[in-house]
């Protein structure tokens, strides 16, 4: 549905420009945690691509690279026919500055028969209550789910770009590009 067609009086300012975010980056739908005081807080893309033959994963790991620049999400998750692919928006999809596929986790949701009974369905079983969306409510996913740690907001673009704007400010001031006052009004003011 396009952010136009949104029933307005249903839907906070914060909500609704988060729905307009999420449209521009093709979700088709957003999961928001809910408080009571305070605005909701979008927690994950999702993306169904139940009915495509195949997924291009090329094009997963440019989605990858635009959301964690974003900042907008923690994660997105895409769901095929066969599985739900994970993707933590606070890891950065890329290495030795080379893009590569890197989902956090890929759940199975089918099976054949023969492997109903394999141990590793146990585990696809226990991810996916790890993802549960009572985790999400309540916040237990970010703080006890085994995939917690793997959330570090530390690394996500917002806080590289603070990084490397606080050393650029120091390298400024420590060779006297600028003097101190002027190069710290310059870093507020931009």
């Amino acid at each position: 549905n396009k952010p136009e067609n949104i029933d307005l009086p249903k839907y906070s300012a914060d909500e609704i420009i988060a729905i307009e975010n999420a449209y521009n980056y093709g979700a088709q739908y957003i999961y928001f945690r809910r408080f009571k005081n305070r605005p909701p807080i979008p927690q994950v893309y999702i993306y169904d691509l139940t009915t495509a033959e195949v997924i291009n994963n090329d094009v997963l790991v440019k989605l990858h690279q635009r959301l964690y620049s974003s900042g907008h999400v923690p994660m997105f998750f895409v769901f095929s026919k066969t599985e739900v692919r994970i993707f933590n928006c606070y890891d950065r999809p890329a290495k030795n500055n080379k893009l590569i596929y890197k989902p956090l986790t890929i759940i199975k949701l089918a099976a054949k028969i023969s492997d109903l009974f394999d141990a590793t369905d146990e585990k696809d079983i226990e991810k996916f209550k790890a993802f549960s969306g009572r985790s999400f409510d309540n916040g237990s996913f970010w703080e006890n789910s085994p995939f917690s740690k793997e959330f570090q907001f530390a690394n996500s673009a917002y806080e590289r770009l603070l990084t490397e704007l606080k050393q650029a400010l120091n390298d400024i001031i420590n060779k006297n590009i600028l003097p101190s006052f002027v190069a710290r009004k310059i870093m507020v003011i931009s």
